[in-house]
C-alpha cells in the first residue's frame, strides 16, 4: 500500500530552535515531526524525531521504513547546508 501525503503544515514553532510539521490523512494516517536546534560545542545540535499515528500507521509506515528515514536524513542534510550557507 503507498499512500501519497497530503498537504504538510507547521504544527509547532518557536523560532528559530523548534521547527515542527506535521501532515498525513486525517482518520487514516498522520505523522508529527518535530526538530530542535541547539547550540553545542561551538556549532549546533540537530535533533528530530517522528511520530505517525492512525489506523493506517502501522501498514503504511512500516513496509515504507527506509524511504521514510532517507527522506527524513535528507531534510536533515538539506537544513544543514542552508544554515551553514548563511541563508
Amino acid at each position: 500500500m503507498t499512500v501519497v501525503a497530503s498537504d504538510v503544515s507547521v504544527s509547532a514553532s518557536e523560532a528559530p530552535r523548534r521547527p515542527a510539521w506535521e501532515g498525513g490523512i486525517p482518520g487514516v494516517v498522520t505523522g508529527e515531526h518535530p526538530s530542535l536546534l541547539d547550540p553545542h560545542a561551538g556549532g549546533t545540535r540537530y535533533t528530530e524525531s517522528e511520530e505517525f499515528t492512525g489506523p493506517a500507521a502501522v501498514e503504511t509506515v512500516e513496509p515504507n521504513r527506509a524511504k521514510v528515514e532517507e527522506s527524513s536524513a535528507g531534510y536533515g542534510r538539506a537544513l544543514k547546508e542552508r544554515l551553514e550557507s548563511g541563508h
